[in-house]
């Protein structure tokens, strides 16, 4: 029997699953194909840290897109739970930088 699906996403890491996830909830059927196992390769080293802005050497309009994508969580975190069942364990409680 033959499958047919809409789109195919290519990694199954964090971003490609989202973007599968994402599409499937607009009724897209979604084949997600990846080398070996999802969620394996980089998205299993992951520390889990979202700091974006780390990356920003000032304060721009890169800083800026950093700060409003990690203002999404807040809201998404919730939904994970819901959809999961799983504690993500979003914490807000900061990082350290060294001073040089």
């Amino acid at each position: 029997m033959s499958q047919y699906f809409d789109v195919a996403v290519a990694g199954g890491g964090v971003i490609g699953c989202s973007v599968a996830f994402h599409l499937a909830q607009k009724g897209a059927k979604v084949a997600v194909v990846e080398k070996r196992t999802l969620g394996g390769q980089a998205s299993s080293v992951a520390a889990g840290m979202l700091a974006a802005q780390e990356e920003a050497a000032v304060p721009d309009a890169f800083f800026d897109v950093c700060l409003a994508s990690r203002a999404q969580f807040d809201a998404l975190v919730p939904e994970v739970r819901a959809l999961s069942s799983v504690d993500p364990e979003w914490e807000t409680a900061g990082i350290w930088r060294v001073a040089a």
